[in-house]
């Protein structure tokens, strides 16, 4: 669900980890449901100049991360997709 209004709240944030929970294909069904695009994630990031973006909270029909991560890092190059017990380096 794309609320610029949110870059506004969080901009300059160093991090920004928001879900990013299913690919532009589900754009229309995700904003019904309230959830994220991962390039919609993205263009959040963007706004807000954040630094580093850290996609996650997948829609369980996702066994790869890797169409999301592509389509985060063509709005936001410097996209990082979340995986369980992945340890990440604040600095």
């Amino acid at each position: 669900m794309f609320n610029p209004a949110v870059a506004a709240s969080v901009r300059g944030v160093a991090r920004l980890d928001p879900a990013a929970t299913s690919g532009d294909e589900l754009a229309v069904k995700g904003d019904e449901r309230g959830h994220s695009t991962a390039s919609e994630a993205a263009e959040i990031a963007r706004l807000a100049g954040a630094k580093r973006l850290l996609i996650g909270h997948y829609s369980s029909r996702y066994n790869d991360t890797d169409e999301l991560l592509q389509q985060a890092r063509a709005v936001f190059p410097d996209t990082i997709a979340a995986t369980e017990g992945m340890k990440i380096d604040l600095n």
